[in-house]
């Protein structure tokens, strides 16, 4: 299995945080976990060769071969798998302020969510994802994916400064900041600031805090083999190891421990260099 790295248009690069393509001869590889934890990122996928099946604590949903979905934020782990045959999936990871730009409805509504792009653009998801199964080139593809999105972000025209703003400065501190402190900075109460992240984001500031925290040890994890990968950076980013154990499982299903001992080559790949 590879991943390809794949460049966004200009105007897109602001609101895309990694663009992507997968490939493997034999699916999702069922040697590995394939355990896929929340990054605070919505996504789009196209798997244009072979479906794909995504497991979490709520059931089993399938995803067919040629449609494309739009990935709410989500707060839980999830399971992907798909059958052993060649498969090809794009995947493009939203900046956490980047999803709303491009679709008018409340990112609340998609949180731990997988809807369709018909379900959610109605006919044109539904005539750009005929044009792209429709469409042989994996080039073709991307740049036509690229252009239904320029579209959007151009039609909808969407901006939140006080999110955008916030947002920000979360990901700045890497998830160390305390909610008191966005209260301060805007002027704002901290229930109306978590009325416009359910809205704009999909979830609370205090949620998305804690994500970006979660992944920067997530990332060493990804980065090494050592079941010991948090313990120099802890009292960086907790108080105390009972804290940090408490938000690693409420993430991956997990204790550190346990999960430096799972085999998740598939999770890995995404954050290796």
């Amino acid at each position: 299995m590879f991943l390809q790295s794949i460049t966004p248009l200009l105007p897109l690069c602001p609101f895309i945080d990694s663009f992507w393509v997968f490939e493997s001869d034999f699916g999702v590889p069922y040697t590995s976990s394939r355990i896929i934890v929340p990054n605070g990122k919505a996504k789009i996928i196209i798997p244009y060769l072979n479906g794909l099946v995504a497991k979490d604590e709520s059931g089993i949903r399938e995803r067919r071969e040629g449609e494309i979905h739009f990935v709410g934020n989500w707060d839980k782990s999830v399971v992907i798998s798909s059958t052993t045959r060649k498969t090809g999936t794009v995947i493009i990871e939203l900046t956490p302020a980047g999803a709303y730009r491009f679709a008018k409805i409340a990112m609340q509504e998609v949180c731990n969510q997988i809807i369709s792009f018909e379900q959610l653009y109605g006919t044109s998801g539904k005539n750009i994802q005929e044009q792209i199964g429709n469409t042989d080139s994996l080039a073709a593809k991307i740049q036509q994916i690229q252009q239904f999105l320029l579209s959007q972000l151009q039609t909808l025209n969407q901006h939140q400064v006080i999110v955008d703003f916030l947002t920000d400065t979360i990901l700045k501190s890497k998830g160390q900041i305390e909610i008191k402190t966005l209260e301060q900075k805007t002027g704002y109460s901290k229930r109306y600031l978590s009325l416009l992240f359910n809205e704009y984001i999909g979830m609370s500031p205090k949620t998305l805090a804690a994500i970006v925290r979660f992944q920067q040890f997530y990332q060493l994890w990804a980065r090494t083999s050592s079941s010991a990968f948090y313990k120099e950076e802890l009292y960086k980013y907790y108080y105390d190891q009972s804290h940090f154990i408490k938000d690693f499982k409420r993430f991956t299903g997990y204790s550190p421990v346990r999960y430096a001992e799972t085999d998740n080559e598939f999770g890995r790949i995404f954050y290796k260099e």
